[in-house]
């Protein structure tokens, strides 16, 4: 294949600035709120996206050759430094504050809060992550605490040489062979990642290809110029070699970056925290989500000492206490603001955690801790401030909340946030919820005896605060999504935060769930999400929650996360939180050139909308991907295009509307060896039956909601 030939397909298909999107919110001043409300729909026919992205500048003039320009170089000196690092055990589980080896098996078998470097069989550092395989032969040295983390993330580098004795790890490092080690290995990386994308027709940036040729010629000039510097000493061939090796670091991230495969139909949401005090500041922000093709986001309702938005009664956070020239607020401004460049943003509400202020008026409705059975206020290892569900007028202070700011402000929808119980309650001893009105209602005194009966008890008052809420924005406000932030072990939910929200997917109150899978390990995030979607089935819209900068992971880990929950089946991710793309902009450039790469439709718009989204992926797949590599034909497109804008313009808003195109699609599956071979044949089983599983969402709300 010539990939210039190649390039220039892609660069005559994608037309820029044609990407549609909807928005999901009405007018406050164009509705009267009432159940019987009916979102505007879309017009008919609607036609394909013209899918573009914006091309990566390349760092070189020609394809596979090395820029010869000068860049400044440092020249390392040319010698072996040593460092030695004590160690806590082998083969067995490590504890808190240890560093462990592992030698047997195929994994350290730790969790997901540690860090470990895996060596080869040959003694060199080959990987360092969160969790990393035991390479054949070979060990891993496993961390755990903040020192031990700090020393094998800082110390430990990918081509080092690792040796250890029954009391001591032995580390070499010498600059020059940890970089011809890392070229050779990043290489190695990138031909498989590239070769098993070209054989699977993945989605990724296919101009890759041009990027690791040359890289092969930078690492080549560089491996060349170390074996002149053998023979000659001379320092001008180090500085060869650092030059070409130089070239190879500028280059390599970005070719990473287009080896990621990016998708169109998909959440990219970001909770944010506000800090703007301007219009001109609110704008900066919003840029740099543009800028990282986020579409979400959620936007926190009561900061630390002070609201977000305008109550009357309580005071303003200073950050927002400011004019924001044009709007009444920065709430308002916010939402205007975000509106105007296409995305939605959602009400971020930490329900029973409330700021002091609003604390301190209401002291019946404080959280009473258990305290060996002498009931005492103020008892939260976090030093958070908590109302009891349990109490009536907490549940109405809740509903009222939402009502207020739905009423006030043009949200796209609400989110919960700490809608549970404090840390603590699967045991009586850190237990909480021990107020006057929630013992009467239980109707006895909690003891260890009865404990079980208590959480029950107390999962209840949630679940009811949850059901009153739905009710109020299903009857009131029914065009907002509600969705809830949860961690992804239901049993520490259920007994530790008396937090029961399979009860609120299967009772159909929850659109959206965003799992918080803040972990080191990509693996890990994969693996919750999948078991998010075993619960959820197909019930609720499930959005991953990651947080690699947050936990100071390396840049790459931004990507690694987001690819790992599409793996395990998330309809999008959401990003904790905006202030680390502020602080790291270098995250939205990642975004935008890899996992976000192309534009984008939500999941839970119109199903109309979502079919356009879905199905001009899939045509656009075809046009720069199929056809150029052989694997379909122009004319097989052109079929399929036929049957796909059939499907796609007929009505699909009533459950009967929207399961007739969902057989429609499935009739069109099994017809898919119509519309090119084998490879192209399973990418478009995939792509329709994750369509119809977005529709079968739709439709599983749409029924609970007539009900």
């Amino acid at each position: 294949m010539n990939y210039k030939i190649l390039n220039g397909l892609i660069c005559l298909f994608l037309i820029s600035g044609c990407t549609q999107t909807t928005t999901s919110s009405q007018s406050k001043s164009d509705s009267n709120w009432s159940s019987s409300f009916t979102p505007t729909l879309p017009d008919l026919p609607l036609d394909f996206m013209s899918i573009s992205f914006e091309p990566i500048q390349n760092q070189y003039t020609q394809a596979g050759v090395c820029p010869e320009e000068e860049i400044f170089v440092s020249v390392p000196a040319d010698e072996d430094t040593t460092f030695s690092l004590a160690y806590h055990g082998m083969n067995r589980s490590r504890n808190e504050n240890e560093i462990i080896i592992y030698n047997q098996g195929t994994s350290s078998n730790c969790n997901g809060w540690g860090y470990e470097v895996a060596v080869n069989s040959e003694g060199y550092v080959v990987d360092m992550k969160s969790l990393t395989p035991i390479p054949s032969g070979g060990f891993v040295i496993s961390g755990h605490g903040e020192a031990n983390i700090a020393t094998l993330t800082s110390r430990f580098k990918i081509g080092q040489k690792v040796t250890y004795d029954d009391h001591l790890i032995y580390v070499t490092s010498n600059y020059y062979m940890q970089k011809q080690f890392e070229m050779d290995q990043t290489l190695q990386n990138y031909n498989e990642q590239y070769s098993q994308a070209q054989e699977q027709l993945f989605a990724i940036d296919y101009t890759a290809k041009e990027d690791i040729d040359t890289l092969c010629d930078c690492s080549l000039k560089a491996n060349q110029a170390y074996e002149q510097y053998q023979q000659t000493g001379l320092q001008s061939d180090l500085r060869s070699f650092n030059h070409y090796a130089g070239y190879f670091d500028i280059i390599a991230p970005t070719t990473q970056n287009k080896l990621f495969p990016s998708r169109v139909v998909e959440s990219r949401g970001v909770w944010h925290r506000p800090n703007e005090r301007s219009v001109a500041q609110i704008h900066t922000f919003l840029d740099l989500m543009e800028q990282a093709n986020i579409n979400t986001i959620y936007l926190e309702l009561d900061l630390d000492d002070g609201l977000a938005y305008l109550d009357g009664q309580y005071p303003l956070h200073s950050v927002v206490n400011h004019s924001y020239t044009g709007y009444e607020d920065y709430m308002s401004a916010f939402i205007d603001l975000a509106h105007q460049r296409g995305m939605e943003v959602h009400a971020w509400d930490k329900v029973f955690k409330v700021i002091s202020a609003i604390y301190n008026d209401h002291p019946n409705w404080q959280m009473y801790y258990y305290n060996n059975g002498n009931y005492a206020k103020n008892m939260d290892q976090f030093g958070l401030l908590f109302f009891d569900p349990a109490i009536e007028e907490v549940k109405q202070f809740v509903v009222d909340k939402i009502d207020y700011i739905l009423g006030k402000y043009d949200f796209d929808g609400y989110q919960f946030d700490y809608i549970r119980y404090p840390n603590g309650n699967s045991d009586i001893a850190t237990s909480s919820g021990y107020s006057q009105e929630a013992i009467q209602k239980f109707g006895q005194t909690p003891t260890s005896s009865n404990y079980a009966q208590w959480s029950t008890f107390r999962q209840n008052q949630v679940n009811e605060t949850v059901q009153r809420a739905t009710t109020l924005i299903r009857q009131k406000y029914p065009y907002i999504k509600t969705s809830v932030a949860v961690v992804s072990d239901i049993n520490d939910a259920r007994q530790n935060k008396l937090q029961n929200w399979v009860n609120w997917i299967e009772n159909g109150y929850i659109d959206i769930i965003e799992l918080m899978a803040y972990y080191y390990d990509s693996s890990i995030v994969k693996q919750d999400t999948i078991a998010l979607k075993n619960l959820s089935k197909t019930m609720t819209f499930n959005y991953t929650g990651i947080s690699p900068t947050y936990n100071s992971l390396p840049l790459k880990e931004n990507a690694y996360q987001v690819e790992a929950a599409n793996e395990g089946g998330a309809h999008g991710t959401m990003y904790f939180a905006g202030h680390n793309i502020v602080n790291n902009p270098s995250v939205a450039t990642l975004l935008k050139q890899s996992v976000y790469r192309l534009p984008n439709i939500l999941p839970h718009d119109d199903v109309n909308i979502v079919m356009m989204g879905q199905f001009s992926e899939i045509l656009y797949k075809y046009e720069t991907i199929y056809i150029p590599f052989g694997a379909a034909s122009a004319n097989q497109k052109e079929q399929l295009q036929e049957k796909l804008y059939e499907i796609m313009n007929q009505r699909s808003y009533t459950v009967e509307q929207m399961k007739e195109t969902q057989e429609q699609i499935q009739e069109l599956g099994r017809q898919r060896e119509n519309y090119g071979n084998e490879v192209v044949q399973q990418r478009l089983r995939e792509d329709l039956m994750y369509l119809n599983e977005i529709i079968s969402i739709h439709i599983t709300q749409k029924q609970q909601k007539e009900k």
